[in-house]
């Protein structure tokens, strides 16, 4: 079986590199799919995030409406942004 590296930076300017080639996961680095990969990315040595916790770090103050919704097309679009690495049996619980 192939192995293949993800460095993340996170300090400084964040940013993503899989297999030797720069990841891009949205149009600019505080994307909300993107703020929800860095979320994934803290707590994945913790038991994990609740949707509650993703909620409210990412709408808690907004005046989003259906703040569940926006957060399932969130995870929606980071799936199918990491879909083309290969990353097909990732599990980003919603």
């Amino acid at each position: 079986m192939e192995r293949r590296i993800l460095k993340i930076q996170m300090l400084g300017c964040f940013s993503l590199e899989y297999d030797g080639k720069e990841l891009v996961l949205d149009r600019n680095k505080v994307s909300k799919t993107t703020q929800l990969f860095q979320l994934i990315l803290l707590h994945s040595q913790d038991r994990g995030i609740s949707k509650v916790a993703l909620i409210e770090a990412l709408y808690g103050r907004s005046d989003v409406e259906n703040k569940n919704g926006s957060l399932n097309n969130t995870i929606f679009r980071l799936r199918k942004q990491l879909y083309p690495y290969k990353w097909r049996n990732v599990y980003l619980g919603s």
